[in-house]
């Protein structure tokens, strides 16, 4: 393994430590607060921190300037629509589903790599990646499999708004493969963080009447803004895009696989989410198909 794939899976790693414990610590928040107001709050905390590096940047070389309108209408799709959707979904359904479904994105990055990219992927590893997304269904289904009240229907609907950001964030990440190849990671970051913390503030006075900083007087909701203000946005994002740069897009979103194994004991922690039998029966097979698929010639 060479140093530019280790440099990958060492930030991938970490930013699966970062990530994956992110949906129960904001599902722990949502009864208190809104999913735009509290994202509003998280930008708020990001944003700023990071305005000195947009200007460092936009300083030192004049080229950026050109790019920064295309960055902001990306953001605006792998910020502003995948955090929408994900965190409608969230709102409607459990942590562990949501941590269990995110995991099937990885198989519409492959294929848009395959189509757009030109990437190639062995036998093994498609096997694998649709075995792992049956088990993504299965959680996805599982609301209708266990109940047909109204909590239910609700579930399978948070379950649907998961999935689909799913489809919305591969987009994004073939897209960005090419544009954002030689923009340094952090400045693209330190924009979408500002895309944020406009367009969530304007969601959160449309969608709710609650006064802005009200409901920070919740200490769940100020504990996950801080910490996903923080490592979330700051730490997490920068780690991960520095990280699919550096090797396959289809390899690189390998790594979703692994955020349930944090999501997991977090979210029966705070929230005291149980594996169903069929959420474990998804985690396995997500589990199954991962092994399927990282059984690989070694890449050097």
């Amino acid at each position: 393994m060479n140093q530019k794939r280790k440099k990958a899976y060492i930030a991938l790693g970490l930013n699966v430590l970062i990530w994956g414990a992110s949906a129960p610590i904001v599902k722990w928040a949502l009864p208190f607060t809104t999913p735009y107001r509290w994202l509003f709050y998280r930008y708020l905390i990001a944003a700023p921190l990071t305005f000195p590096i947009i200007i460092y940047y936009l300083i030192k070389s004049k080229k950026l300037i050109k790019k920064v309108f295309i960055i902001v209408l990306l953001e605006l799709i792998g910020t502003t629509a995948v955090l929408a959707i994900l965190y409608q979904g969230l709102s409607r359904t459990s942590a562990i589903d949501a941590s269990l479904i995110a995991t099937s994105g990885p198989i519409f990055v492959i294929v848009g790599g395959i189509i757009f990219l030109k990437e190639k992927e062995e036998k093994r590893e498609w096997i694998g990646l649709f075995v792992a997304l049956f088990g993504s269904i299965i959680v996805s289904i599982e609301p209708l499999l266990l109940k047909s009240n109204i909590a239910g229907d609700s579930s399978f609907i948070g379950n649907s708004l998961v999935f689909l950001q799913n489809i919305v964030w591969a987009i994004y990440l073939i897209i960005i493969k090419k544009v954002y190849k030689d923009i340094p990671k952090i400045f693209i970051g330190a924009i979408s963080f500002s895309v944020g913390l406009v367009s969530f503030y304007i969601l959160s006075l449309l969608t709710s009447d609650v006064p802005l900083l009200l409901d920070l007087s919740s200490p769940q909701v100020t504990i996950s803004v801080i910490y996903m203000g923080i490592f979330g946005s700051i730490i997490g994002l920068t780690l991960y895009l520095y990280g699919h740069n550096l090797i396959e897009a289809s390899e690189a979103v390998l790594f979703t696989y692994l955020q349930p194994i944090i999501a997991v004991p977090i979210a029966y922690i705070l929230l005291s989410d149980n594996l169903t039998i069929y959420s474990l029966m998804g985690m396995l097979l997500i589990a199954f198909g991962v092994y399927l698929a990282e059984i690989r010639t070694r890449r050097v």
